[in-house]
This record gives C-alpha cells, sequence and structure tokens, in this order.
C-alpha cells in the first residue's frame, strides 16, 4: 500500500509542479499583456466558473472518497452507484450552468453574448473532468491522470500564446473558448482511462449498498462543507473584490494571491487526493492504523508550509516586482494575509478528513455550522458600514485560525494527535538553498 501511495506522491508532486508553475507563468504573462480592467474581469469570470465547479458537484466527489474501497469492490456497485451518480452530476451542470451564464451577462460588464454561453460549456465539461479526474486519483491511477492534464495544459498554453504571437487578440471569449475545447478533448480520454481501468474490477454479487437518504445526507454534508471552504478561496475572493473594490483593484487581488497560493495549491494537489485515496483503503482499519496515516499526512503538510513560507518571504516580492506591482504598503500585508489564510485553509481540510474517516458528519456540519454563522455577522455588518477588502480578508483570516486552534486542541485533547508539527532543520535549509537560488536567477533575468 505505502509503494503505491509513494508512486502516486511522485505523479502527484510531477503534476503539481509543473501545472502550477506554468499556470503561475501563465497568469503573469497575462497580466502583462492585458489591461488591469480586462485582466480583472477574467479573474473575476474564471472564479466563478471554478466556485461553480465545486459547488455544482454537490459532495459527490467526497462521496466517492470516503467510500471508494466499497464502491469499487465489484463491477455491480460500480454500475450501480458510480456511473449513476455521474449520469446525474452531468444533467446538473447542464441545467444550472445557464443560471451561471445569466448571471454573468447582466451582472458583469460584458458587451459579447458568446462569453456567458461559452462560460457555460466551460464550466460543465471542467464539472465533469473534476470528477473523472477524482476517480484516477482515487484508483491511483496518478500517471494517467497526470499525463492528460499535463498534455491538455500544455495544449491549452500552446493554443493561447500561438494565437498572441499571430497577433491574435486575446480576448475573454477566446480565453474561454480555448479552455473548452480542451476541456472537451481531456474529458474523452478521462472518461476512457476511468472505462478501462473499471473493466478489471472484480464480478460478483454486491455485498454493500447504501440507502436513497444515506447518500443525500453524506452528501450534503460534503456540499455544506465544500460550500464554506470556497468562501475563503480566490474563487469566491477575486470577484468579491471585483464587486467591490473594481475591475483594476480585483485585477491586482488576482496576481497578489495567484503568487501567493501558488505553494498551497501545490501542496493540496500532492497531498490531498493522495490522501482520501489512503484514508479510502484505512476506512476499515484500526483506529491505531488511522492515527499513523492521518499523522504523517499532517506532518508532510506542515512541512510544506515551512518550506513554502520560507520562499513567500524570500521571493515573493521580487516575483511580483518583476511582473511589475509593487508589493508595498498594504499590498504587502493583503500577500501575507493571502498566504496564511491558504495555509490555515489547507490544515483545515486535512484536519476534517480525520472526522469524515471516523465518519463524525454530523461534528464536521456543526464546525461549517457555526463558520457561516460568522460568515454571517461579517455579512450583516457590511450592510451597515463600508467594509474595505483588506478588512475582509483579515477577518476570514482569524476565522480560520480560530477555527484551525478549535480543530486542533480536539484532536490533540481527544485522539491524542498533533495537527502541528515543528519544522525540520534540513527541510530549513533544503528550503532557503533553494529560495536563494530562485532569488538570485530572478536577479539574473531582470
Amino acid at each position: 500500500m505505502y509503494k503505491n501511495l509513494s508512486y502516486s506522491l511522485r505523479w502527484n508532486a510531477i503534476e503539481s509542479l509543473f501545472y502550477n508553475g506554468v499556470m503561475l507563468v501563465h497568469q503573469m504573462a497575462l497580466f502583462a499583456v492585458l489591461d488591469r480592467a480586462q485582466y480583472g474581469l477574467l479573474g473575476a469570470l474564471f472564479g466563478i466558473l471554478y466556485l461553480c465547479v465545486h459547488i455544482f458537484n454537490f459532495g459527490l466527489d467526497g462521496f466517492f472518497a470516503f467510500n471508494f474501497s466499497r464502491l469499487s469492490s465489484n463491477r455491480s456497485i460500480w454500475s450501480r452507484y458510480v456511473i449513476t451518480q455521474i449520469c446525474l452530476l452531468a444533467i446538473t451542470f447542464v441545467f444550472l450552468s445557464p443560471l451561471v451564464g445569466i448571471y454573468v451577462y447582466y451582472y458583469f460588464p460584458i458587451e459579447r453574448l458568446s462569453v456567458p454561453v461559452l462560460l457555460m460549456c466551460a464550466l460543465i465539461l471542467e464539472g465533469i473532468k473534476k470528477t473523472f479526474r477524482t476517480i484516477l486519483q482515487l484508483a491511483l491511477e496518478n500517471r494517467t491522470s497526470t499525463l492528460i492534464e499535463v498534455f491538455f495544459l500544455g495544449m491549452y498554453m500552446l493554443i493561447v500564446w500561438s494565437a498572441y504571437a499571430i497577433k491574435i487578440k486575446l480576448s475573454i471569449a477566446f480565453l474561454l473558448g480555448a479552455l473548452a475545447f480542451c476541456s472537451l478533448l481531456a474529458n474523452v480520454l478521462l472518461v476512457y482511462a476511468v472505462y478501462s481501468w473499471s473493466r478489471f474490477l472484480p464480478s460478483g454479487v454486491p455485498s454493500d449498498s447504501w440507502h436513497f437518504l444515506a447518500i443525500c445526507y453524506t452528501r450534503l454534508v460534503f456540499t455544506f462543507n465544500q460550500l464554506v471552504h470556497q468562501v475563503f478561496s480566490t474563487n469566491f475572493l477575486v470577484p468579491l473584490f471585483v464587486h467591490t473594490g473594481g475591475m483594476s483593484y480585483g485585477a491586482l487581488f488576482k496576481i497578489v494571491s495567484t503568487v501567493t497560493q501558488f505553494f498551497s495549491i501545490f501542496m493540496q494537489k500532492i497531498v490531498g487526493i493522495t490522501a482520501e485515496a489512503l484514508f479510502a483503503v484505512y476506512e476499515k482499519a484500526g483506529i491505531d492504523s488511522r492515527k499513523l496515516a492521518f499523522s504523517s499526512v499532517l506532518r508532510s503538510i506542515c512541512h510544506m508550509i515551512y518550506g513554502a513560507f520560507i520562499f513567500f518571504c524570500i521571493n515573493t516580492k521580487d516575483i511580483l516586482l518583476f511582473n511589475g506591482v509593487d508589493l508595498s504598503g498594504t499590498l504587502w500585508l493583503v500577500a501575507f494575509a493571502f498566504f496564511f489564510l491558504y495555509s490555515f485553509e489547507t490544515l483545515l481540510v486535512n484536519c476534517e478528513k480525520w472526522f469524515f474517516l471516523q465518519a463524525r458528519f454530523n461534528f464536521i456540519f456543526l464546525f461549517n455550522f457555526f463558520t457561516v454563522l460568522a460568515l454571517l455577522g461579517i455579512f450583516c455588518l457590511s450592510r451597515y458600514i463600508y467594509l474595505s477588502p483588506q478588512f475582509i480578508l483579515a477577518m476570514l483570516l482569524i476565522i480560520r485560525v480560530c477555527g484551525f486552534i478549535f480543530l486542533g486542541t480536539y484532536l490533540r485533547n481527544i485522539y491524542n494527535i498533533s495537527a502541528l508539527w515543528l519544522p525540520k532543520l534540513n527541510y530549513v535549509f533544503i528550503s532557503v538553498a533553494f529560495s536563494l537560488l530562485v532569488k538570485f536567477a530572478i536577479y539574473l533575468v531582470s
């Protein structure tokens, strides 16, 4: 099992390094060639797109993750539950995506009808793609999902920047169209890959079954959990800051958040889905085995956060200055707030997985309920006085820090699990050396 886990982590690391590195360069290049208002609008639309990708999933990926060992126990269960749920997912996206298109058309400065139409197409395709990638990664078929993701990301970049090279305007409609086209082709390969893998599932009479109401309740908990997490993501924050501060202001938040969240997304992609696969395997294991697996995941995340923080302190200002953004004054504080928000969010997501692993759905539901109450308090306050984006970001960070302290203390006192690990000196030295090397490379280039 650990051999398969190491293999999956290695391929996840390859995908994360390539995907996030390329996307970071891509966003910085777009920030350079587009005007601030257009880049702000682009960030808001893509944020809404991926916000809806997560929301319209309605907890299906979470349900798959924590029941995967049972769902993949034989072909009969797979056909009865998984295929049916995926078909319902596709129908959900088809019926709900027009609402997103209508909202975008009426509440954003969109001049061409093709933009909301292409946004709807990209939303449907990206939503379906996300679930099929999740299935492959839960099956520890990370090599296949990585090769498909990397190939079509490269195709997307080739289309976009080849067009720019031959003087084709990089309009929002063009960027959405390129995304939808690549996503369509990726879905074809992902569906085939999942089908090829599922053919080798054992046959036999199903020994497990789920009551319809049990499935609905599980997905409801995961949906509520996903909704809360999305409030703390750039998918929600960038459109919010565009509304409160304007397109140009939103553009600055977008580029700053893109750079500062680079390593948090890197951590989530490396550890996140592979950890869910590991927890799925340990679903019926003893409590000691579960604690060992869970502690190893949290320890890995903490070491990555320490390394990311060192890199952030040494290089973030130079990276943004290289792209023409002067990270001074409140923007520097915003960058720090984004970094710590994403770091605590990553830790919280993985702390919650322990309670899902223990089937403590009611506990997570109540935890998210009180988080929502705190968020509603900020919303009600904003109805009476103006709240700047910086203040909102600070309040979100405080809510997440308090939430992590609560869950971490609970894990320590009830389950004797440490949610926070001290850094190892060898990791610190490696992070400092790598960060200084990157800083020197930026100095040479600039």
